[in-house]
């Protein structure tokens, strides 16, 4: 398979010809073509998108949130002793480097960057022969990999042939047909083009010198020759942030009358606002992450990240966990699963995680080295993997003194 020009297993057997890493680079990014813009031709593809910054801030946290949770295999077979494993190809590929040329944290930032903006990220597993264990993880460029059904089965069509469902590891958003997932750069192209428009917009702003729109009064009509001459010394001398404040040279009696600045109109910045507003909600981040903290407050910061927590990342690493059950072999599946942590997204700080920690141990929630795996230290030996019980639940009730003889009664 061939992964950015690389040639990596099937690529003589699908007769895919060998380009450069650009030459790939430049087809993949004009994969991305939409049909059916919106009537203000307000439209933006993964690349303008990016160059919005809500955009930017929005796909760059998520790959980076994503990217940071830790993938753990564990052994379910007995429901009440789980237990992590770390010796199967899978824990170790997961623990480990994915490809020959990846690390785990590049891999899953570029596979958290592309679902969004793409709709779907696709990597070839590549398994072990002889055991059918997967040993490998490789990226697939999008618009080389199709998915089809083919007789009620799910397959991959890349590069002339077929690859089961099985041997792709396929991540992707919401879906309308359940084989692929809609971008959201094409789903509100509407939305995230008018953000890209009003860039554009502030950008000529000031490329024009930072001056309001107006109007040039004549007295008189002007001949072409003065029309190109007024023309050619506006674009020389009146364009760029450096032209900002220079005084104006007009001739033939010409007044000039300024129009409102509309960069500082309240309207223009309620825009703004309500444009970065619209991406968050598109991408399910709190304001606060993308640096409009309108309503946030620090007593509330918390609960909108445990927020960001479960209404942003907890839906795309379920869906990870699920799909990175392909890399189990057949006999394994329903033995052992994935499970991506994200404890770390809601610790508090060193005093509260240490009262937490204390409370888990005192009831038997979890054991010393549990306690201070969370914490990065090393376990203390075989005797922190015991659990006690705990001192409040079981202990005996202190024992009532005799009652004493009452001196005045019989």
């Amino acid at each position: 398979m061939k992964i950015l020009g690389f040639e990596v297993r099937r690529a003589a057997a699908a007769g895919i010809e060998k380009r450069s890493f650009f030459d790939a680079f430049s087809a993949w990014r004009s994969a991305f073509n939409f049909t059916g813009a919106a009537a203000n031709n307000s439209f933006a593809n993964p690349w303008e998108a990016m160059g919005v910054p809500a955009v930017y801030a929005c796909v760059s946290k998520i790959a980076k949130t994503v990217a940071t949770c830790p993938r753990t295999v564990w052994d379910i077979s007995d429901p009440y002793n789980a237990r992590q494993v770390t010796t199967t190809p899978a824990a170790m590929l997961l623990a480990g480097k994915p490809n020959a040329y990846q690390t785990a944290s590049v891999f899953w930032n570029l596979a958290a960057s592309r679902q969004p903006l793409w709709g779907n990220f696709y990597a070839e597993i590549q398994r072990e022969p002889r055991t059918g264990e997967a040993i490998g993880l490789w990226p697939l460029i999008n618009n080389e990999c199709v998915p089809e059904l083919k007789a009620g089965k799910k397959v991959f069509r890349v590069g002339g042939i077929d690859l089961d469902n099985d041997d792709v590891l396929h991540l992707m958003e919401p879906s309308w047909n359940g084989l692929w997932g809609i971008s959201k750069i094409a789903l509100h192209r509407s939305a995230i083009g008018a953000a890209v428009e009003m860039q554009r917009f502030t950008e000529n702003f000031y490329l024009n010198g930072m001056k309001s729109p107006g109007v040039l009064n004549y007295p008189g009509g002007l001949t072409q020759e003065a029309y190109e001459r007024l023309k050619e010394s506006f674009s020389a001398g009146y364009t760029g942030a450096d032209a900002s404040g220079k005084p104006l040279i007009l001739e033939e009696g010409a007044t000039f009358t300024p129009l409102t600045m509309p960069l500082g109109d309240a309207e223009f910045i309620a825009t703004k606002r309500y444009g970065i507003a619209e991406i968050a909600r598109i991408f399910d981040m709190p304001l606060h992450k993308l640096a409009e903290m309108d309503g946030a407050k620090f007593n509330n910061i918390e609960q909108q990240n445990l927020a960001y927590k479960i209404d942003c990342i907890d839906p795309i690493n379920t869906g990870h966990a699920q799909e990175l059950e392909k890399l189990f072999s057949p006999q394994d599946r329903g033995r052992l699963e994935v499970r991506i942590g994200t404890d770390h997204m809601i610790r508090g700080g060193m005093v509260d995680r240490l009262q937490a920690l204390a409370t888990a141990r005192q009831w038997d929630i979890i054991n010393r080295n549990e306690a201070r795996r969370s914490l990065g230290y090393n376990d203390i030996g075989p005797e922190g993997d015991k659990f006690g019980v705990p001192g409040n639940a079981n202990a005996a009730a202190p024992e009532k003194p005799a009652a004493k003889p009452d001196p005045e009664g019989d």
